[in-house]
């Protein structure tokens, strides 16, 4: 299964985003919670709980977002390899140079590329 599929999976079976972080106080451990107010992580280091501090607790609600912004940049990646052999084949033919030529689209497919590795579990 790759990443993507991973996280669309997780999502549908997870706590929906967005969250958010009640920072910790003296009095309290730092908590994650979801738009109804369900605690989705929290911890003071005790009786075997993470120590979440408030930045730790930012990064993790973070998540929710990250993972809706990667699948959107999935789709845009899946619809710029429909479209590169396209672009590529009219800037042949139109014997673009510079900033449009090979050199953009040997960039282009690298980029994509290295993105494919990333989401598919090969790193880069």
């Amino acid at each position: 299964m790759t990443l993507i599929e991973q996280i669309k999976a997780d999502r549908e079976a997870g706590t929906a985003g967005p969250w958010a972080v009640d920072d910790p106080s003296e009095e309290w451990p730092a908590a994650i919670e979801a738009p109804s107010g369900q605690e989705v992580l929290s911890g003071c280091g005790c009786c075997g709980s993470p120590n979440l501090s408030g930045v730790d607790a930012r990064r993790i609600a973070r998540v929710p977002d990250m993972e809706a912004g990667l699948l959107a940049a999935d789709e845009l990646a899946r619809e710029c390899e429909r479209i590169a052999p396209i672009v590529a084949e009219v800037t042949r033919d139109a014997q673009l140079g510079g900033p449009y030529g090979v050199m953009s689209d040997n960039k282009f497919s690298e980029k994509l590329a290295a993105y494919r590795r990333a989401v598919e579990g090969g790193g880069e």
